[in-house]
């Protein structure tokens, strides 16, 4: 499951995204904040209470710190989200709602490319193209997603916005 900022910073992110891909070939995909795997049963289940969530959740903001680059081939560079009880929440109901330990509860953060590139070269580029991430986000939309496979082959299965 993920979280999906404001129309407005989703813009500016993606293309970020689509800069850094073109730079370095790799695939743009859409800007979000990992919440949550998606358990293994039907998508009218997992709906039905993805709903339920996002009916007693409300927009809200998030701070982020500068993009660092990580480990690869995932998170390879991104920007992690200051510490947020909204985050935590979002996770630890999710968790009680599916029985399980799909939550996050670390880490949260913005993927802004995935590949094997050099963190000499990412960090470089960053700087050089002098992209300008925003420092808060919006999040406004729950959304269930397919991730298997590769990135150009991720979708959005189901979106609900937040209060």
């Amino acid at each position: 499951m993920w979280l999906l900022p404001d129309p407005e910073s989703t813009e500016k992110i993606h293309s970020i995204i689509v800069k850094l891909s073109d730079k370095f070939s790799t695939p743009p995909f859409i800007p979000h904040i990992t919440l949550s795997s998606t358990p293994v049963m039907s998508l009218i289940k997992i709906r039905s209470k993805v709903d339920l969530i996002a009916a007693k959740a409300s927009s809200f903001q998030i701070g982020l710190n500068k993009p660092v680059c990580g480990e690869p081939p995932f998170q390879r560079f991104s920007s992690a989200a200051k510490p947020s009880n909204q985050l935590r929440d979002l996770s630890e109901t999710y968790d009680k709602l599916f029985n399980g330990k799909c939550g996050k509860n670390t880490f949260f953060h913005l993927s802004l490319l995935y590949g094997q590139i050099p963190c000499s070269e990412i960090n470089q580029t960053f700087k050089q193209m002098e992209l300008n991430l925003p420092l808060h986000l919006c999040i406004q939309n729950i959304v269930i997603t397919d991730t298997s496979g590769p990135v150009k082959d991720w979708k959005i299965l189901h979106k609900v916005a937040l209060l």
